[in-house]
């Protein structure tokens, strides 16, 4: 979208810039196949954004061509909902690439467009024919004034009862109002709060999958206090408890500090790990803080709490139970520990999730905690080192069955105790390689329970 906030668009050179597109675009042409583009992808286009998918709506049922055209092209055919006509061609090779082929509804393409969401999503560009260059503008079938609104840059409802319809809308409308730069009509703004009590009625899969996306932009807390403004948040997570408060203000002054500290390591190979259901770490870090910042509860509580809230939206088992993890460890980490051990247990119980709950935990801090969240980070990264030379993922220098074998011990719980002792001791300089750990477990009594630096 240029600056002036006028559009310029080639919507040829812009469909053929993606081979993908390009060569499903002449398949269908040359079946002489009446279709129009629609949707986010019609959108793209017109604001000169890049192409991400293709939404396609047909006359004709797409059963009755799919099958010459998808697989020779090297395309997957999925159905989504064949009562309404509605497929998926997907290919992963060259570049992952999917279109969405619908069959139209109702007598007319303008029928059509009246079922969708936002009126910039409400445009259709004919693609039987190629578009003579400089004819697009003039070629679209825009009944809602959709183009109009993209080049002000205003996000408005195509009807009264867009957000009725579907609740979820209302968590695209906000993605899209981040993602594209745009403002919400007073109508939609009054809309989107009337509706948000209704996210409650909507498949948690397909909450979870907005918020996403919205919690993977580098932008995203402006996202959040605008949710927590219209009562979003609270439909979606109401542990998270973001009235307009004092406390509220906190959490998303610490939120945005959050989000500048992830833009600041955006490289690191941890927070864009995948954890499933196409969410990365670096969301999850976020779901954590909108949950946890707002709280009082103990560590234990907490995560309780989060992992419920988690759940209850369908997260994968992974990322549930590193938003509990982060949890109950993040606050730990903004207070000084009595010593080298308990910040070995505390990395224990983190796992995965250490740098996510250290990350929290500088973005919350205050002036006054941040030396303390420095000190303990530092430790924690002493502590991982020697950890790592001392006990190889892999290759440690004992295992159950050395342990066994020098205490003639049958295999059961107590011999992970002494492993785990072993461990820690080694991450600790205390001993250094297999002899010196098979003598130190000698000398341990059974009942290990780690620290009560853990236990509050």
């Amino acid at each position: 979208m240029t600056s002036d906030n006028s559009l310029s668009f080639d919507v040829e050179a812009a469909l053929a810039s993606t081979p993908q597109v390009h060569s499903i675009l002449r398949a269908m042409r040359s079946d002489k196949l009446k279709f129009w583009l629609v949707g986010g992808g019609a959108r793209d286009i017109l604001a000169g954004r890049k192409i991400t998918d293709l939404d396609l709506v047909t006359e004709l049922n797409p059963p009755l061509f799919l099958g010459k055209i998808g697989p020779g092209l090297g395309f997957s055919i999925f159905p989504l909902d064949v009562d309404r006509g509605f497929y998926r061609l997907t290919r992963k090779k060259p570049s992952p690439f999917t279109v969405d082929i619908l069959r139209m509804h109702g007598n007319s393409i303008e029928e059509d467009l009246a079922r969708r969401d936002f009126t910039i999503n409400a445009m259709a560009i004919p693609l039987s024919t190629p578009l003579p260059s400089g004819s697009a503008r003039s070629s679209i079938v825009d009944p809602f004034g959709g183009l109009g609104d993209l080049e002000k840059r205003i996000l408005r409802p195509v009807t009264a009862h867009s957000l009725d319809d579907d609740p979820v809308r209302v968590l695209r409308a906000h993605r899209l109002a981040l993602v594209m730069g745009l403002s919400c009509s007073q109508d939609m703004e009054r809309m989107m709060a009337q509706a948000a009590g209704a996210l409650g009625d909507v498949a948690a899969e397909r909450i979870l999958m907005e918020l996403a996306k919205i919690m993977a932009h580098p932008q995203s807390h402006k996202t959040v206090a605008a949710m927590a403004h219209d009562g979003t948040l609270s439909a979606i997570f109401p542990e998270a408890k973001l009235e307009q408060t004092t406390m509220a203000d906190k959490t998303l002054e610490a939120i945005s500090r959050l989000d500048e500290a992830l833009r600041n390591t955006a490289q690191s190979p941890y927070l864009d790990e995948p954890v499933g259901a196409g969410i990365t770490r670096n969301e999850v870090v976020k779901i954590a803080a909108m949950l946890c910042y707002s709280r009082q509860e103990d560590g234990t509580e907490l995560k309780r709490l989060a992992y419920k809230a988690s759940r209850r939206l369908k997260a994968p088992s992974m990322a549930a139970k590193g938003v509990a993890a982060m949890a109950w460890g993040w606050r730990r980490a903004m207070v000084e520990p009595p010593d080298d051990g308990a910040v070995f247990d505390w990395m224990r119980v983190m796992g995965d999730w250490t740098e996510g709950a250290l990350l929290l935990a500088r973005s919350y801090s205050s002036v006054q905690k941040q030396a303390i969240v420095e000190t303990f980070s530092s430790t924690v990264n002493r502590i991982a080192k020697q950890w790592i030379a001392a006990w190889p993922p892999g290759s440690p220098p004992i295992t159950g069955q050395d342990i066994m074998a020098t205490l003639d011990l049958a295999p059961g719980p107590e011999v992970g105790r002494l492993l785990a002792e072993a461990e820690k001791a080694a991450a600790l300089g205390k001993i250094s390689g297999k002899d010196a750990a098979l003598a130190y477990i000698k000398g341990k009594k059974p009942g290990f329970r780690g620290s009560a630096y853990l236990e509050s």
